[in-house]
């Protein structure tokens, strides 16, 4: 069963084919998508930059990310999530955005993937649904990408992977990440102790921020055990960070 919904992305109001039949992910949708995301991004991207959707679920971040990048490469894995992103696009016109059917990792081949709703995510339960995986690294090269500006990453636990099989492409072209750090799907889907994956972060990234409500990241992320509290006892487990690998260049 299909939905839909019209949403204001931006400036713009685009109509949302939705998961219907009481799917979670698309009864908690209102009438505005991505304010923090745009507040963040707007700034930081210029008109000819590349941005990178990891885990592009029915394609509302597509749909911001259109609005402020040159090209936009949208993954999901989902099938049925995947005809919805597909048909989103097509519905409103994003021509400069490109999807693709495939999960996103640290080693290519395949995968399994459990569920059927907008929440679905990898796991290793060998009667899931089977789905072709690739990394960051590999999909950059292929692609022939000689600029990546922007790599938003939102995969329900999977995030370790996913910029493990990017780190050349981080080293190479500094890019602004946009990561979901949610504490139990790290632990409930990933397998993963979000204070080590935190240490991580902190090893492999200088500038660590965090997007709150209106302030356009502008809390800095001194350590690890300040990403998990604040995750943990002050965010109901779910954030979104902004890290860089290195100090953005000044502008000449």
């Amino acid at each position: 069963m299909v939905d839909s919904k019209q949403i204001w992305i931006g400036g713009r109001q685009f109509l949302i084919h939705v998961l219907g039949g009481g799917d979670a992910y698309s009864s908690s949708l209102g009438s505005r998508f991505g304010d923090d995301l745009l507040q963040t991004v707007s700034s930081r991207l210029s008109e000819d930059s590349i941005a990178l959707d990891i885990g592009a679920n029915i394609g509302l971040t597509a749909c911001a990310l259109s609005q402020v990048a040159r090209h936009v490469y949208a993954f999901e894995p989902n099938p049925p999530v995947f005809d919805l992103l597909r048909t989103n696009v097509e519905a409103n016109g994003l021509q400069n955005v490109v999807i693709r059917q495939m999960a996103v990792g640290a080693n290519a081949g395949e995968a399994y993937f459990a569920g059927d709703s907008a929440f679905g995510h990898v796991t290793q339960k060998e009667t899931s649904v089977v789905v072709p995986m690739g990394t960051v690294d590999g999909i950059v090269d292929a692609l022939g990408l000689d600029r990546v500006d922007f790599i938003k990453v939102d995969v329900e636990g999977f995030e370790p992977q996913v910029l493990k099989g990017a780190l050349q492409t981080i080293e190479r072209f500094n890019p602004i990440i946009y990561l979901e750090f949610n504490s139990w799907c790290l632990m409930a889907f990933g397998e993963t102790n979000p204070m080590l994956f935190a240490r991580w972060i902190c090893h492999h990234f200088q500038q660590r921020q965090m997007v709150g409500k209106g302030n356009d990241a502008s809390e800095t992320i001194a350590t690890a055990e300040a990403i998990v509290y604040s995750n943990v006892v002050l965010n109901n487990s779910v954030n979104d960070l902004i890290l860089r690998r290195r100090p953005a260049s000044p502008v000449a």
